[in-house]
Order: structure tokens, then C-alpha cells, then sequence
């Protein structure tokens, strides 16, 4: 819940202070950063978890140069992004905060690796800690200069302050793998090196292409249309509604891929972990949607002090977006623990060229809307891909009748929100938690949200091996 605090309460206030077209600029090169972040982590993260979650018994010699090869990707990924910067026409001011900004991604990149290790390890709670370390770090310290310091803020300052609480983070991540023994050693050794870059590349190529497809149309935005970043700042008021829940599917992957590897190291069945994590997926997103969907309008005039009819469907569709990307990680995941990426990676790239491509037309007419389609198609692809090569790959078959709770649960929620927002003329914010409160009753009856099971799935894995 950290993280989604940080985002409705800080980080729209941020925009509010900083202005739309300037906020635009920021995400711009900020997705610029992400886009280019594969020679930041090369995949080393992800291939270490599966790794460790596999085999913790042979843990020193896992680690084994993966953290010195990690400093120097992150040196260089320092020193490429404002070459990427030049060639996208970016002036002396704005290079200088992509600077900034690719510290922050390298700091964040080597506090997810020692996040790797804890995960890896099997010490899940502890790496759920470091996962929301820097926002509890932030909030206070942007709260200060938003709501009580008499300076304004500005974009500046605004990176140092993200800067200085993920260093932080960053060496509280050592001291927790350090107190628990686990602190891999910084040796270096060019030939280890080659091995775990080798050996990363798959991953490499799987983070590249989810960062292209899910990440260029914020810059595509910035650089089409000769706005100074304005639509591209409409884009970031919904873009960050739909990061704030979308932090549940994160998550809900990077648990999920240690438990998936340590199934599939001891040959046990994956498809009751799969069922019920898809269960609980949906019955936590179609309610979220469908908020999105039915009350965009109240929502972003709620936030936004610059808001104008042109915010409200950017959120609509990126809503119904959020359904598909949280889905996506359950059948995503398991092909990632299984080592399974050629065909994978093929996917991705489709949907990069779609997306990509989708942009190209949509953004030109309809600005941020466009984008936001564009996004909605590129995920109906990308989930429908990995769930038929999951299911392919692992030889499991699936019924209609299992999917029935599913279809019920959604119908009954698509009721109840149309009815609330039809009929009903008391304040939104109780037409949203009456619907909240419903969902969440109609999930249990179902039978969708079993905790017992899935906290009885997760304590099996978490101390096994």
C-alpha cells in the first residue's frame, strides 16, 4: 500500500506543483531511462532469483560475480543513457536530469538485486520491507518541501529527493543480506563475467522488450507532438493511477517466481499455485477497472488542478489495460521460472512493433487517448500470447467450468458498478466503496479469494529448501 500512497498523495501533488507540460517532460525522460535500463540489469536480477530459489544450496557459487558485473553495467548504463538523450534532440538542461535520473535507476537496480538474493533465499517479508523502503522515505521527506516549506518545488529537486531516499535503500538492502549472511562477495573475474552475461541474455531480452512496449509511449508523446510535454503530462495523470495499482501485479510476479521455480525444481504440480493466483488477480483488478472505467471523470477532477475533458478516457483504457497486464503475470512468470524465453521473447517483440506502431497513428490524432488504445491492444496480444504459450509449454489443458467463478464474479461486478452510477444519487465516494464492499462479498461467496490456500501455498514454498 506504500507505493500507491506515495502516488495519489505526493506524486500528484508534484504534478499539481510542477504543472502538466513540466511533469510531461519529466515522465519523458524518465521512460527514456527505463527504456534503455536493460544495460542496467541485463536480466541478472530475474536469472538470479530463479537461480537461488532453485538450488539454495549451493548459494556462494551462484552469486559468484554477479554483483561486480552488476557495478559495471550500472556504469556503463551511467554513461550511455545521455548519449541516447543527445540523439533524441535533448538540450544541455534536460541531459542533466537524465544524468540524475540514470544514478536513480542504477541505485534502484542494485537494491533489486540484493532484493533478488532475499527472495531468492526465501526470506520473502524482509525483501517485502526493501520493496517499499525508499517511498517510506520519501513521502516524509516530499511532504516537507509540499505541504509545509514555504520553496516551491522543482524538477530538480524533485530527483535528488528520489535520489537520496533509494541510496538509502540501498544500503539498508546490504545490511539485511550482510546480517543474514548472504552478502554475495565483489570479486571480479572477466571470464565469470562473460558466463552471467551469457547466461542473463535471455532475461536481458525479456526485460528490454516488456520495457519497450509497456514504457515508449510516454516519450513517443514528448517527441511527436510539438506540445512542450502536454499531452504527455495528460498521459501521466491517469499513467500514474494505473502505476499505483499495478505495483499489486509487481509484486504479485515477484512472489510468484521463486514459488514457480521452487515447484518446478522439485517437479511438483504448478497449475493449483496458478489457479488460485489468477483467482485472486481478478477478483482484486475487475473492481479497480471498473472504478476507472465508470468514475474517471470524479477521480481526475478530484486530483488534477489542470485537468479538462481530454484526462477522462486516458484513464477508461488504461484501466481496462491494468486487467490484462495483472493477468498476464501469472502465465508470464511461470515461462520466465521455467527458463522457457525464446518464444516468449518473440511475443514481446510483436508487441513492441504494435505498440509502437499503434502510436504512430493513434498519437498524432487523439494525443494521450491514442496512446492509452494503443496500450489496451498491445495488452490483449501480449496476454493472450502468454497464455497460450504457457499453457502449451507446460501441457496444461484448462476448462470453461473452471473459468466459470471468473465470468460470474465479473458480470455480477459490471452490475452492480452500472447500477451504483445509474440510479444511485448519493456522493461517488460511497457509490465506489458500496461497489468495493460488494466485489470483495461477492469474491468470498464465489469462492475467487481462498487466503487459507494461498497462504498455505506460500509457507510451503517459503520453507522448503
Amino acid at each position: 500500500m506504500i507505493k500507491p500512497i506515495y502516488l495519489l498523495f505526493i506524486d500528484v501533488n508534484v504534478q499539481n506543483q510542477l504543472g502538466t507540460k513540466t511533469y510531461g517532460l519529466y515522465l519523458a525522460l524518465f521512460n527514456l531511462c527505463y527504456l534503455t535500463q536493460t544495460l542496467n540489469d541485463f536480466g541478472i536480477n530475474t536469472f538470479n532469483t530463479r537461480q537461488l530459489a532453485s538450488d539454495r544450496e549451493n548459494f556462494y557459487s551462484s552469486l559468484e560475480g554477479k554483483l561486480s558485473t552488476k557495478i559495471l553495467l550500472c556504469a556503463l548504463f551511467i554513461l550511455c543513457v545521455p548519449f541516447f538523450g543527445c540523439l533524441l534532440g535533448y538540450t544541455l538542461h534536460e541531459l542533466h536530469l537524465v544524468i540524475l535520473l540514470a544514478l536513480n535507476f542504477s541505485l534502484i537496480s542494485l537494491t533489486l538485486f540484493f532484493r533478488s538474493v532475499l527472495s531468492g533465499m526465501g526470506y520473502y517479508k524482509i525483501d517485502g520491507l526493501v520493496s517499499v523502503l525508499d517511498k517510506l522515505i520519501l513521502i516524509p521527506l516530499l511532504g516537507y518541501f509540499l505541504f509545509i516549506s514555504l520553496n516551491p518545488i522543482n524538477l530538480e529537486s524533485f530527483i535528488l529527493y528520489q535520489s537520496i531516499s533509494l541510496g538509502l535503500c540501498l544500503i539498508i538492502s546490504i545490511l539485511f543480506c550482510f546480517l543474514l549472511r548472504i552478502l554475495p562477495d565483489l570479486s571480479f573475474s572477466f571470464s565469470k563475467m562473460k558466463y552471467i552475461i551469457k547466461s542473463s541474455f535471455p532475461f536481458a531480452i525479456v526485460v528490454l522488450l516488456m520495457s519497450l512496449y509497456s514504457r515508449m509511449d510516454g516519450l513517443m508523446l514528448e517527441r511527436i507532438l510539438n506540445d512542450n510535454g502536454y499531452q504527455a503530462g495528460v498521459y501521466a495523470a491517469s499513467f500514474r493511477l494505473f502505476d499505483a495499482v499495478n505495483i499489486f501485479g509487481f509484486l504479485l510476479s515477484g512472489l510468484l517466481l521463486p514459488m514457480y521455480s521452487n515447484l518446478l525444481a522439485r517437479s511438483k504440480p504448478v497449475k493449483p499455485l496458478m489457479y488460485s493466483s489468477l483467482s485472486f488477480v481478478i477478483a482484486a483488478v475487475i473492481p479497480v477497472a471498473l472504478v476507472f472505467g465508470f468514475y474517471n471523470e470524479e477521480i481526475i477532477d478530484f486530483l488534477y488542478t489542470e485537468s479538462t475533458p481530454e484526462f477522462y478516457p486516458v484513464l477508461m483504457w488504461l484501466g481496462m489495460s491494468f486487467v490484462l497486464l495483472s493477468s498476464a503475470y501469472v502465465f508470464g512468470t511461470i515461462l520466465v521460472a521455467k527458463n522457457e524465453l525464446g518464444q516468449l521473447n518473440y511475443l514481446f517483440a510483436f508487441g513492441v512493433f504494435l505498440n509502437f506502431v499503434s502510436n504512430l497513428i493513434l498519437i498524432p490524432i487523439y494525443g494521450a487517448q491514442g496512446a492509452a488504445i494503443s496500450t489496451f491492444v498491445t495488452q490483449v496480444f501480449v496476454f493472450m500470447g502468454q497464455f497460450k504459450l504457457c499453457n502449451n509449454t507446460l501441457k496444461i489443458r484448462w476448462s470453461f467450468l473452471e473459468f466459470k467463478s471468473i465470468f460470474i464474479f465479473t458480470s455480477l461486478c459490471v452490475l452492480v458498478f452500472y447500477a451504483l452510477n445509474l440510479i444511485m444519487a448519493f456522493s461517488w465516494f460511497l457509490q465506489i466503496f458500496l461497489g468495493v464492499i460488494l466485489s470483495i462479498v461477492f469474491a468470498f461467496f464465489i469462492g475467487l479469494i481462498r487466503i487459507e490456500e494461498l497462504l498455505g501455498l506460500y509457507s510451503q514454498n517459503s520453507n522448503e529448501d
